[in-house]
């Protein structure tokens, strides 16, 4: 039986142009916000759609707590 070898893995061409997107930039998202529990704002994206279209669902790392943020509030 002939020996089979595992091919090395094959990095990625590098991206062209400009940096990767945050992660809520493709939805016009803001990158993070406050959070609405305790105001920390080392917050991260979580899901761009909440309970509802209108909401994304963002993570706070200071008090450990999901919150939902408005997409179409006073702020835009």
């Amino acid at each position: 039986m002939g020996s089979s070898k595992v091919p090395e893995p094959v990095d990625p061409p590098p991206r062209r142009g400009r940096p990767a997107p945050s992660p809520g930039e493709d939805y016009g998202l803001p990158e993070s916000p406050a959070c609405a529990f305790c105001g920390g704002t080392r917050t991260e994206l979580h899901s761009p759609f909440g309970s509802a279209l209108s909401v994304a669902t963002y993570w706070c790392n200071d008090c450990r707590t999901a919150f939902e943020w408005v997409k179409w509030g006073p702020e835009r």
